[in-house]
């Protein structure tokens, strides 16, 4: 139909029998749109016991010159969870939107790792929501211990593998902002960044949650889930206020392993030759100790720089000289 002309989006929705369709979103895509709030709907029997509805966008086409093979982009995943003995008591509640609401879900899912850089700083890693107090004065809490991670929280969260029962640990990153990025640091830090802003009763509240393969690649090749409910997340006002909690999520995973892990950029040094020169050093970051080191292999998601001031600068330039005082 001339009406779908241009649809980049589709939604697939997956049933209790394994069953699954697709239907086409009749909206385009507008790449200069940094963010905006559009709306769809549709009808599902409730009878054919509906689990999940993901939303995608194809990636470098649209309708109609799309096809089984056009290359698409998960953009959310809204899981549908319904009573056997009575389906209408777990529909999920209607979108809200306006202050306190931007249409993200109170139940995030972390469906696969991140390899690059600008795949782990991707916007559909982020939680963005709104509410009356500012920044400065938001502390968020969660029920895993954690640990800093350079400029993020770092959580070991508790998984099975699809198809054995044994628990395995995934690890994820966490950091806070506000307003399209300022005062980022680690989402659990007790004493956020302040930036112009911070104080501002109307900012924009993000969370951003992202599993780097670099930390994970060590585990077996599989499928894996995180434990019902182990991973949640709350946001509260500072100052041991009663209030309720402002933000409350419940975190889950859903993810598989990658198969080929990114190319290691050539770090060797060459043996020496009858004249020899002197080979330039190389440093990298290294999440794991929160500074750049020249020890081990670059990667993609870890590129080579010359100076360690350079590479601190591009990974931590929000704790730049904790980065810097750092030894290997």
């Amino acid at each position: 139909p001339p009406q779908f002309n241009g649809a980049s989006y589709f939604v697939e929705v997956r049933f209790e029998d394994g069953h699954r369709e697709k239907a086409l979103i009749a909206a385009k895509y507008d790449a200069t749109a940094k963010k905006a709030l559009a709306f769809y709907s549709f009808n599902i029997a409730i009878r054919r016991r509906p689990i999940a509805v993901d939303l995608y966008r194809f990636s470098d086409n649209s309708y109609p010159s799309v096809s089984v093979q056009s290359k698409t982009e998960l953009l959310h995943i809204r899981p549908i969870e319904l009573p056997s003995e009575n389906p209408l008591a777990g529909l999920p509640p209607l979108l809200r939107v306006g202050r306190g609401w931007l249409g993200d879900s109170s139940q995030p899912n972390v469906h696969e790792f991140c390899i690059t850089e600008d795949e782990c700083n991707s916007e559909r890693h982020t939680i963005e929501w709104r509410s009356d107090i500012g920044s400065e004065n938001i502390v968020y809490r969660s029920t895993l211990s954690s640990e800093t991670n350079g400029g993020a929280t770092l959580f070991k969260v508790p998984t099975r593998r699809q198809w054995d029962s044994k628990e395995y640990t995934i690890i994820v990153l966490a950091t806070r902002f506000y307003n399209d990025g300022k005062g980022t640091s680690p989402l659990l830090s007790e004493g956020p960044f302040t930036d112009d802003g911070s104080s501002d009763i109307d900012a924009t509240h993000g969370i951003r949650i992202w599993a780097p393969w670099e930390l994970n690649e060590s585990i077996p090749v599989g499928i894996y889930h995180s434990l019902p409910g182990v991973f949640k997340i709350s946001a509260e006002a500072a100052g041991g206020n009663s209030r309720q909690p402002l933000l409350e999520l419940d975190v889950s995973l859903n993810i598989g392993t990658i198969t080929a892990p990114p190319t290691s950029a050539p770090t060797k040094r060459p043996s020496s030759g009858p004249t020899p020169s002197p080979v330039p050093v190389r440093y990298h970051i290294e999440w794991k100790v929160g500074t750049c080191v020249t020890e081990g292999e670059s990667s993609e998601w870890a590129p080579p720089y010359l100076t360690k001031e350079d590479c601190c600068n591009a990974h931590m330039a929000y704790e730049f000289n904790l980065c810097m005082s750092r030894s290997e």
